[in-house]
Order: C-alpha cells, then structure tokens, then sequence
C-alpha cells in the first residue's frame, strides 16, 4: 500500500507541471487513446497516443508506471507488458506535452472518451470547454445500444 501512496503523491506532484505550449497545424482537432494497467481508481496509464486533425502523430509512446508493477489481466487485453514500458518515460515526462496538446485543440476525439479522460485527468489534463466527440457512441447507434449496456456494465 506504501508504493501505492507514494506513486499517487508523484502522480499529483507532476500533475501541477505547466504545460509547453503548442500551435496544432490547421483544425484544431486531436484524436487520442490509452491502454491501461486495469479500469479502477489505482490503475495507470500505459500507453498514450495522439495525433492531430491531419493524422500526424503527436505522441506516440509508451509510459512507466509509478507504482503498477503487474497488469496480467489487462496486458491480455492491450497486449502491453512491464518488460515493454520498463525504459518508458515516466507520468511528469510527458504531461506538460499532453497539456499543451490538449490546450491547443478545440476539439477532442477518442473511442469511450470519458474513460481515457478519468486517466488523463489524474494527470492534470483538462478537458474543460472542448468539445467532443466519442466515436464508441456512433459505433453503438450503428450496432445496437447493447455493446454501450455491456462496456457499462449493465448486461
């Protein structure tokens, strides 16, 4: 439980950081996505990728977790082992990147967006003010809303 509270303390220390400021290219779109050590409130983010409106990537990479060590269950599903993001950059090496990309766009884009988000968040990324669009909720009006019940638990 010590490691737990002490990854959380570094996690909301590199949280404060201040953004590096970047100029998006053209529409001020970002699509983003993580892969994850699990779905709780102790879980990390394992992967993060961005690109912009015109599908160049942002940031692409692999990141060390503070204190998650084992995520068998997860790395079933994403594929993304401990061995892969040993030599990965740590939380308060990206996020005051992912601010200044996030600060940029006028418009977020993401696949079940607000889970991403709840992991960003714990990283002191806002989402305030920008719209956005989460893809899963056009795929479930394509395909029924009984994969939208299930992801939520309600099946």
């Amino acid at each position: 439980m010590e490691k737990i509270t002490e990854g959380k303390i570094r996690l909301a220390q590199a949280s404060k950081l201040p953004a590096i400021p970047y100029k998006l290219k053209g529409a001020r779109i970002i699509v983003f996505d993580t892969e994850t050590t699990g779905v709780t409130e102790d879980d990390e983010i394992i992967q993060l990728s961005i690109i912009d409106g015109n599908g160049k990537t942002l940031i692409n990479e692999y990141v060390h977790p503070y204190w998650k060590k084992d995520w068998a269950a997860a790395a079933r599903v994403n594929g993304i082992t401990p061995e892969m993001v040993k030599d990965a950059p740590y939380p308060h090496d990206l996020i005051p990147k992912v601010k200044g990309i996030f600060e940029a766009a006028d418009l977020l884009i993401a696949y079940n967006n607000q889970f991403d988000l709840s992991f960003l968040r714990r990283w002191g990324i806002s989402d305030s003010g920008k719209e956005q669009y989460d893809v899963m909720l056009e795929f479930a009006q394509e395909y029924g809303m009984s994969i939208l019940e299930t992801i939520n638990g309600k099946n």
